[in-house]
């Protein structure tokens, strides 16, 4: 018995997802060992350990360059290979969350998304508007936002465990040329889903309906037989 294939996603996907993941962990910790040296952010400085050291500023303003090149490729490349479904959120996709398992995590992963792209996007703008001299309320906010993605790549590897553990995780590493996927879960999947279960449900209430129907059609006949049969003996 041949072992299914592991699933494989779009190159383009791959770059841009690694290129996002690696920005971000120089960010992070560049950024992080920046912060240490400010007032009430001292605690910061038991992370020196595993925090950069040299060349901060200029690895912190590379990374912020890549981030801000990843994140406008992103823009552009999802619509452009009309992928968008992954991540697109409506109506019909919100009501995945009281569907099956696959429908429920597809949303909450989706939601997931676009909560990390709020978030970088927060990072990137109020990032470059401290590079520029914006006040203390921007660092701040540049701040919160940190630790906002800091919380959504957890979140973001749970999710796509529970759509498909490890084999889901393994397309990241298996890039190959753009085509439809039968691994990528977009919209069509939430909208096969919900049309499943709605035509089993009306299956069930049109089986249930039909039976009342028969023994309702049986009540008359029987009592037609009983009517003759009194004809006859008169």
């Amino acid at each position: 018995m041949n072992a299914r294939p592991w699933p494989r996603t779009d190159i383009g996907t791959v770059l841009l997802h690694w290129s996002v993941a690696g920005a971000t962990v120089v960010l992070l910790l560049t950024g992080l060992r920046i912060t240490s040296d400010d007032v009430g952010h001292e605690w910061l400085r038991a992370l020196d350990g595993v925090l950069m050291s040299n060349d901060l500023w200029t690895r912190h303003i590379l990374a912020a360059q890549v981030l801000t090149a990843a994140a406008v490729g992103y823009a552009i490349y999802l619509p452009a290979s009309r992928l968008t479904g992954r991540i697109h959120v409506d109506r019909l996709r919100l009501k995945g969350l009281f569907g099956t398992s696959q429908t429920r995590w597809s949303c909450l992963n989706a939601l997931i998304c676009w909560g990390f792209l709020i978030a970088a996007s927060g990072l990137i703008v109020t990032g470059w508007l401290a590079y520029v001299g914006a006040p203390e309320p921007v660092l701040d906010l540049h701040l919160w936002c940190t630790w906002a993605v800091v919380a959504f790549v957890p979140l973001h590897l749970y999710a796509l465990l529970r759509l498909g553990g490890f084999r889901h995780l393994a397309r990241m590493f298996r890039p190959r040329r753009l085509a439809a996927q039968e691994g990528d879960l977009d919209l069509a999947v939430v909208v096969s889903e919900l049309l499943a279960e709605r035509e089993a449900a009306r299956g069930v209430q049109g089986h249930g309906h039909s039976q009342g129907q028969g023994q309702g059609q049986a009540r008359p006949s029987a009592a037609s037989a009983a009517a003759r049969g009194t004809e006859r003996k008169r």
